[in-house]
């Protein structure tokens, strides 16, 4: 059973309110069940489902030049699956009870019929209420790969048959183990570009990736002292044409 119920009201042709109460939950899935504490060497742990609520309100704007979505979630989960960095091998198990907090916005502006502007972004707060492994209390703490907010820019350009769209993202520092010992500082000025043509059931596209080739890092965890790095792709370029008859 996931139940949710919503309302929202008009508060005039542009400008929506809306409340929404959302109910779920998520049994642990085949390779979760695999690599649980039972095949630890201290003994073993039952993998449970967790359980979710959303609570969530917020406002909807649309008009002929303004596009906006401001939300605002409070998000407690029990039982949420965590994975454990262990030294022998990494598995998963249950944390009691986790609070989520988060404010989310994105807007557009239509300058005019060529241009126009774009931002998204959030702003999250992720602890654990309630956190007990392996005798150490991590209770009150943030999880790891939480950031406390992350964003996100663009600018579009049309004028007949061409295109072109650029953006830059970025993602705040964020703790990479549960401990909360160290912290990731996280990367901004992450920039995509992207340009094309489309004419007469032609269209030929340009897409480049992280521009100034920057160096960062998609995730970062820690486990026995040690840091490991998802290492982000570097500048690529592709080049398409196709045609549609």
């Amino acid at each position: 059973m996931s139940p949710k119920v919503g309302l929202t009201y008009a508060l005039n042709d542009e400008l929506n309110v809306y409340g929404l109460i959302a109910s779920s939950n998520q049994a642990p899935t085949g390779s979760e069940m695999e690599k649980t504490r039972d095949n630890a060497p201290d003994g073993s742990k039952d993998l449970k489902a967790y359980t979710s609520t959303n609570y969530e309100m917020g406002l909807k704007l649309r008009s002929q030049k303004w596009s906006a979505d401001v939300s605002a979630y409070y998000n407690p989960l029990t039982n949420e699956i965590v994975t454990v960095d262990a030294g022998w091998s990494d598995y998963y198990e249950n944390a009691g009870q986790t609070d989520k907090f988060g404010l989310e916005i994105t807007t557009a502006y239509q300058i005019n019929s060529s241009w126009a502007l774009g931002f998204s972004g959030s702003k999250s707060e992720f602890k654990y209420v309630s956190y007990l492994s392996d005798g150490t209390d991590y209770s009150g703490n943030y999880l790891k790969f939480s950031p406390d907010y992350q964003y996100s820019m663009f600018a579009n350009w049309n004028r007949g048959a061409y295109r072109a769209r650029i953006e830059t993202t970025g993602v705040s520092s964020y703790y990479v183990d549960d401990a909360n010992s160290e912290k990731y500082d996280g990367y901004s000025g992450l920039i995509n570009l992207s340009a094309g043509y489309s004419k007469k059931g032609h269209g030929l596209n340009l897409s480049v990736k992280n521009l100034t080739d920057m160096r960062y890092a998609t995730e970062v965890s820690k486990s026995s002292g040690a840091k490991s790095y998802d290492v982000g792709a570097p500048r690529s370029v592709m080049m398409s044409y196709q045609y549609k008859y």
